[in-house]
């Protein structure tokens, strides 16, 4: 996005575009405020202070619905055969994910239904209490220790961490 950005005239480099992209995701969508693409990044833009024009959030809409979209992974592919209840619970924007095919996953908790960022608590407690299951009757599967697997044991849930091409 960086280079998309530069190419424009943008002088914005990596790490203050990724804090501003993190800040965006993981505090303010939570909020309730953000329901697009567009909206996200004119929150990035304006984080950083900087003006955005139409023409440049097309092409990082462009981008992330393109090349840098995102798409399952094989083992999740198989999770989804399995005949077991399914939840997906995330901080990412619904509408990062809302071209896949997720209907064997219910709920699909991300940040604004949670109204928090992960690994708040909440998020794990409203799929708990949608279920109505205890928690030691439900399994956590994640590939992040600090995200998935530790707030998943503090509440009691079983966990699994996923390791892909050998790291978690």
């Amino acid at each position: 996005e960086c280079k998309i950005l530069r190419q424009n005239g943008y002088e914005v480099y990596y790490q203050e575009w990724q804090a501003a992209y993190e800040f965006t995701a993981f505090v303010e969508y939570p909020k309730g405020k953000i329901h697009s693409y567009e909206e996200f990044f004119k929150t990035v833009f304006n984080l950083l202070g900087i003006q955005h024009r139409k023409t440049i959030i097309k092409k990082l809409i462009k981008y992330e619905t393109g090349d840098a979209e995102i798409q399952l992974y094989e083992d999740v592919k198989y999770v989804r055969n399995l005949s077991v209840r399914k939840a997906v619970l995330t901080t990412n924007p619904a509408f990062r994910f809302s071209h896949l095919d997720l209907q064997e996953f219910d709920p699909i908790m991300d940040g604004q239904k949670i109204g928090k960022a992960k690994p708040h608590p909440q998020g794990f407690l409203k799929i708990l209490k949608q279920w109505r299951l205890k928690p030691q009757e439900v399994l956590m599967v994640g590939n992040d220790v600090d995200c998935d697997i530790l707030p998943a044991q503090e509440l009691g849930l079983k966990t699994a961490l996923i390791h892909r091409l050998g790291k978690p």
